[in-house]
């Protein structure tokens, strides 16, 4: 935000691409909704017969349409900045991160960097280096709790669910990562989506060796700016933001 609010256009980046998340977690849902009913609803067939008796289903509250709207812009102020991190409420800590980005004091009055911002790239370092350091850990986790789930399974009374499941995920991911991406890539961004796609195969290895956009977020940035040569303040402005809350992959399988 500090770099971006000294630029030209600034304003313009912002609504674009908060514009462009939503447009592609939209597509998303479209697609979910899509191969839902033409792939997976086929595949699954009835399941009355399944045992769910040992499910816990939460009980979910009612809102009206008015509240559910008002819920949304409650959930971006924050209540404790701390909490909010350790909850993994991430919206709010970006709000307040946007107001402190764009409320701070860049450089002194000699020319230098503020102290706040010293601190801050700093604390940024440090971060990277811890963050690198768990990447090298997560698969090993990851599978150890894919195994622990699927002990817990009963593959003789779930098992063709689970794969109808899988199948219909890997399609609409597929479609949404084949059609949609390259699509937009090409029309807005007027770029080759194959050589931007293997500009950026370690991000993508990354993330799907660690399952988190997050971790993989250091990695992203590197290949968007040395490989796909992205400008440094566009590029760690939309990952980092895009990180949170372009979520289209949870948008497409929770549909």
């Amino acid at each position: 935000m500090v770099m971006l609010k000294t630029l030209p256009g600034a304003r313009t980046i912002g609504i674009v691409v908060v514009g462009l998340y939503s447009f592609t977690s939209l597509c998303a849902a479209i697609v979910g909704c899509t191969v839902s009913v033409l792939v997976l609803q086929p595949l699954m067939g009835d399941v009355s017969h399944l045992d769910t008796d040992d499910q816990v289903v939460p009980d979910l509250a009612e809102f009206t349409t008015l509240e559910s709207i008002l819920n949304i812009f409650d959930g971006l102020v924050p209540e404790n900045l701390v909490l909010d991190a350790a909850d993994d409420r991430l919206l709010p800590v970006i709000v307040a991160s946007i107001i402190f980005g764009l409320l701070v004091k860049d450089k002194n009055e000699d020319g230098t960097l503020s102290t706040t911002l010293v601190v801050v790239q700093e604390l940024s370092d440090v971060v990277v280096r811890v963050v690198t350091t768990v990447m090298m850990l997560a698969p090993l986790g990851a599978g150890s709790l894919v195994f622990a789930a699927a002990t817990r399974l009963d593959f003789a009374k779930t098992g063709f669910v689970v794969i109808a499941f899988v199948l219909s995920v890997t399609i609409g991911l597929g479609f949404q990562f084949f059609v949609v991406y390259p699509t937009l890539i090409t029309c807005l961004a007027m770029r080759n989506p194959m050589r931007y796609v293997l500009g950026i195969t370690p991000a993508l290895l990354t993330a799907f060796g660690t399952s988190s956009s997050a971790a993989a977020l250091p990695v992203t940035q590197q290949c968007s700016i040395e490989r796909n040569n992205i400008p440094p303040h566009i590029a760690k402005f939309v990952l980092s933001l895009g990180a949170t809350i372009n979520m289209d992959g949870t948008v497409l399988y929770l549909i």
